[in-house]
């Protein structure tokens, strides 16, 4: 199955043969569904699971996908990290990121 990206999903890690699906939430695919146990994760971390090197591209880490998502984004909160991007800790990440020298401003609410 393709993404909007058009790379391909790899099967669930838990039950091989089963091929995920993409359910919608007001037209932005979100998370990723296996069909037969259920299993989810979002979709940008699907394919990031050990063995997505196959496609000749390492795993999108923590400061990967927070950078790329940031990009687009502009900005984010620690719910829309854990929801969208899988990170539980989004103050350690960023703290991380500006410790490599990444300009990020933070805003306490």
């Amino acid at each position: 199955m393709n993404t909007k990206g058009g790379k391909e999903l790899k099967p669930c890690p838990f039950c091989p043969r089963s091929a995920p699906y993409i359910p919608f939430n007001g037209g932005i695919p979100q998370t990723v569904k296996c069909k037969s146990c259920g299993a989810q994760a979002p979709i940008i971390i699907w394919n990031t699971r050990k063995g997505a090197e196959s496609d000749g591209q390492r795993p999108m880490n923590q400061k990967d996908r927070l950078i790329r998502y940031l990009k687009t984004h502009k900005t984010i909160n620690p719910l829309e990290s854990w929801q969208s991007l899988g990170i539980y800790r989004l103050s350690d990440v960023v703290f991380r990121l500006k410790k490599d020298g990444y300009d990020i401003r933070t805003e306490k609410i």
